[in-house]
C-alpha cells in the first residue's frame, strides 16, 4: 500500500496503487457499498465470480507533464490474459474534473471496436516507466472531455479509447479508479497478488491451488523485481530491446 507508480520523465508519479491492501483505507467500504454492488449486477452475470484487478488513487501534479496517452486498458492485458475479457473500470473524481485539470477524455462508442494497435513509449529512462499509445491519426471518432463533479461515477469498459492531458489548474484532479473483471483460472491482479473477490470466493480447494501456484508465479516474481529500480531497469532494457 502507498506505492507510487507511473512516473514521468522527471520522476513525478501519477498513481498511488493497491489501495485495497491497506486495511485502513476508506476505499474498502466504498467497494462494499450498495451502489457498487448494483453496478456489478447490472454489468455482469451474477453467477460469474468477479474480482478487482487494480485499485488506485490517481492524481496530476500541477504544471507537470502527466498526460495519459490515448489507449485502451485491454492493451495492457494482451500478454497475460484474454484481450476479450469481461471488465470495466469505475472512475470516481474526488474533486471537480475538467479538461483544464487533466480530466478524462473518451471516444463515445469506441468500446464496440476491437483492440487497436498500440506502440510503446518509454517516459523515464532511469526507471524504464512506459505507456502504451494509439496513433490518434488512425482513430475513428472524436474525443469528448468529461466535466464531472466530486463524487460522480464514470463507468467504461476495457475496450474504451480514452486519454487525459496535463494539469494546468490549482487542483490535483484526485480520483479513485477500480477495475473489475470476471475471474479466470489462475488470474492474479495487476500487482501480482491473489485478487480481491467482490461477489463470493473460490472453493477451498481452488484457493489452495491458487496460493501454491502464486508461490512459483513469474508474474508475482516480476512485481517484486520491479520494486527495485536497478533490477527493473535491467530487465526492462532487455525486454524492450527485443521489441
Amino acid at each position: 500500500p502507498g506505492q507510487r507508480a507511473f512516473k514521468n520523465e522527471n520522476g513525478i508519479a501519477r498513481h498511488v496503487i493497491n489501495l485495497l491492501r491497506d486495511k485502513n483505507s476508506p476505499s474498502i467500504q466504498l467497494i462494499k457499498s450498495n451502489i457498487i454492488n448494483l453496478i456489478n449486477k447490472k454489468i455482469f452475470d451474477n453467477n460469474e465470480l468477479q474480482c478487482i484487478t487494480h485499485s488506485k488513487l490517481s492524481f496530476k501534479e500541477i504544471n507537470e507533464s502527466t498526460d495519459w496517452y490515448c489507449h485502451q486498458d485491454n492493451a495492457y492485458r494482451k500478454k497475460n490474459r484474454s484481450i476479450n475479457r469481461k471488465s470495466y473500470s469505475i472512475f470516481i473524481p474526488l474533486e471537480k474534473m475538467s479538461k483544464s485539470n487533466g480530466g478524462l477524455e473518451i471516444i463515445p462508442g469506441s468500446n464496440k471496436t476491437g483492440l487497436v494497435d498500440h506502440s510503446l513509449v518509454i517516459e523515464n529512462e532511469k526507471t524504464m516507466e512506459s505507456q502504451l499509445k494509439i496513433d490518434e491519426d488512425k482513430i475513428k471518432g472524436s474525443f469528448k472531455a468529461l466535466e464531472c463533479e466530486q463524487g460522480d461515477i464514470i463507468i467504461f469498459s476495457g475496450k474504451t479509447i480514452h486519454r487525459s492531458g496535463s494539469n494546468n489548474s490549482n487542483s490535483k484532479r484526485l480520483c479513485l479508479i477500480f477495475e473489475f473483471e470476471v475471474y479466470q483460472n489462475f488470474l492474479f491482479d495487476d500487482y501480482g497478488q491473489i485478487p480481491i473477490f467482490v461477489n463470493g470466493q473460490l472453493s477451498l480447494f481452488r484457493q489452495i491451488k491458487l496460493y501454491i501456484y502464486s508461490l512459483f508465479s513469474i508474474h508475482r516474481a516480476w512485481h517484486k523485481i520491479r520494486e527495485v529500480n536497478l533490477l527493473r531497469k535491467f530487465f526492462l532494457s532487455l525486454k524492450y530491446k527485443k521489441l
